[in-house]
């Protein structure tokens, strides 16, 4: 079953990132496959507002939403649709995909975290959508650290590789 957890920038390289409870799809009997890709990005969606919190809360040097898709072996959760499962272990051998906005999307992301009024932040988090978050194959990890760090100096020193 494929989940789709936050993840902090500065978590990328790290061997274990910590736990984060996540979400996953469970499709009703009668939806087809263009429906459960519905599902999969809401799914996806939903784990980026988790991130845009995680980043609220501990790391605003780094404006990038930034999650990844792993696959468990796990029962699945009671329901049907889009659901979410509690905290998931990432183990990056099972990470099929990591899920990160390009640095052009920070500005926006920037917004939303520096909201103070929730108008803002609703209007903030609406236009983030307009963007897609990119793709990289977990075999990035450090390139995409690399380019991270070079983006946002200020950014944990986590992020960066030697």
């Amino acid at each position: 079953m494929r989940v789709y957890l936050p993840l902090l920038p500065s978590e990328l390289l790290e061997d274990t990132p910590r736990p984060r409870r996540g979400f996953t799809v469970v499709p009703p009997p009668e939806c087809d496959r263009e429906g459960v890709e519905v599902l999969e990005d809401d799914a996806q969606t939903e784990a980026a507002l988790l991130a845009l919190s995680l980043l609220r809360e501990e790391e605003k040097d780094t404006p990038l939403r930034m999650l990844i898709a792993q696959d468990v072996e796990m029962d699945p959760p009671k329901g049907a649709g889009v659901l979410e499962v509690d905290e998931i272990t990432i183990v990056w051998e099972k990470v099929a995909a990591i899920l990160c906005d390009d640095c052009d999307t920070a500005p926006v992301v920037q917004r939303v975290l520096d909201a103070t009024e929730q108008d803002e932040a609703d209007e903030a988090v609406a236009d983030l959508w307009e963007f897609c978050l990119g793709w990289y194959d977990v075999s990035e990890r450090q390139s995409l650290a690399r380019l991270i760090a070079s983006s946002f100096p200020a950014a944990p020193s986590s992020c960066s590789v030697s």
